[in-house]
């Protein structure tokens, strides 16, 4: 088991690892300590600054960065990182005027030094053995913050009896880090929603941020399909279906991921040779055929070589990936085929119903409507995969 004891041999095993594994020990050990950045509001120059929802939107974000690091979401962190990094200048300017404020800097005071005991780097330990053992990232953000007891559970208990008692609907946020503390699975989908809120509209204010998020989980709720943990049971039914989809469909599948592949690859050339567009469109373009690409090759390793011989750890996989997929293009893609949004490039139709028809083939619905469209048609290719990315229940 690796063993890290402080910061400076933290530092030492973090040299040279990957960027989504900075990230997600970083968002991984704040997260731990969070409860002592639910300080409440103080006043600074005629403004409230809560600290709260600051620390809470730099954390979620951080989390978001780990599991999904697209240039959007960089450029998010790190707007989330500057107001953050202001908040704590403001808390300790504030101190000698506020007693808020002074309660607030003996917190963050008391967090640092808290981070320093035993359970905390054991903890730690954990997330980098789970690394060095060749766990991926999302299989370690799904794992429980504290595998051993809470040193913090009576403070997070405080907490949120601080935050029912506050006027602003508070809900949102005591869900989200409750299963971050169990290792409960996310909706990252809808946590990348929450993440790239505008951050004019973080500014103004608890009560405004919190009514967008709670507008956005309502959308959600309406489909209680999240992310499945590596942790989390597949059904027996799911599995014994899967194995079916993929021994009738293993050739089907080869061909259309291979063509697919192919495709991106010659419209990233496309892209490279286009002077016109903007750098920030261009790398975002670039994350999505990036992450596209990943996510269809690693179906295509997975493939069996032998139809005859699947075995139900395998189906499982299948399971995870299309869950995984299927809300990858429901979030990414819908905006690269809308013709009207002229600021963003256009993804070929193939592309976008090509992925869609591998996702369909494992048991993914495509829209009903706008396959008997193309079928008749009576639809034109961008308008029914406009229709089949769109979230469910939207344009029904």
């Amino acid at each position: 088991m690796v063993n890290v004891t402080d910061r400076e041999s933290l530092q030492n095993w973090l040299e040279g690892k990957p960027r989504d594994v900075l990230d997600t020990i970083a968002a991984r050990s704040a997260l731990r300590v969070y409860p002592y950045a639910m300080v409440g509001i103080f006043e600074r120059k005629s403004r409230k600054i809560d600290l709260t929802i600051i620390a809470g939107r730099a954390l979620l974000i951080s989390a978001v960065a780990a599991y999904s690091p697209t240039a959007e979401i960089r450029r998010a962190a790190a707007s989330a990182s500057a107001a953050a990094a202001a908040a704590s200048a403001s808390a300790a300017a504030a101190a000698a005027d506020a007693s808020a404020a002074s309660a607030a800097a003996s917190s963050f005071a008391a967090a640092a030094a808290d981070a320093s005991d035993a359970s905390f780097w054991k903890e730690v330990s954990k997330d980098l053995t789970a690394f060095e053992e060749g766990t991926d990232v999302s299989a370690v953000l799904g794992t429980p913050l504290w595998q051993s007891a809470n040193p913090f559970e009576e403070l997070w208990q405080a907490k949120q009896t601080f935050l029912d008692e506050r006027p602003e609907n508070w809900s949102f946020w005591i869900d989200w880090y409750q299963r971050f503390l169990d290792g409960r699975p996310q909706n990252w989908e809808m946590l990348e929603e929450v993440a790239l809120i505008d951050p004019e509209d973080w500014d103004k204010g608890t009560a405004h941020v919190n009514g967008l998020i709670a507008e956005i989980q309502a959308r959600y709720d309406k489909d209680e399909n999240v992310t499945l943990s590596p942790a989390e049971t597949v059904s027996q039914v799911e599995a014994v279906n899967m194995i079916a989809r993929v021994t009738l469909n293993r050739d089907s599948l080869v061909v259309s991921i291979a063509g697919v592949l192919d495709q991106i690859t010659q419209y990233r050339e496309l892209v490279r040779g286009n002077n016109q567009m903007e750098l920030s469109t261009r790398e975002d373009l670039f994350d999505f055929l990036d992450e596209l690409s990943n996510q269809l090759s690693e179906l295509l390793s997975q493939l069996p070589t032998d139809v005859g011989a699947i075995a139900s750890e395998s189906s499982e996989q299948y399971v995870r990936w299309l869950t995984k997929f299927r809300l990858f293009l429901k979030s990414k893609a819908l905006k690269y085929v809308d013709p009207e949004n002229v600021a963003e490039a256009i993804v070929p139709t193939g592309i976008i119903l090509g992925s869609t028809g591998i996702g369909a083939m494992l048991g993914q619905p495509l829209a009903g409507a706008a396959v008997g469209g193309l079928i008749t048609n009576h639809m034109k290719p961008v308008k029914a995969a406009e229709a089949i990315l769109k979230p469910d229940g939207e344009g029904e």
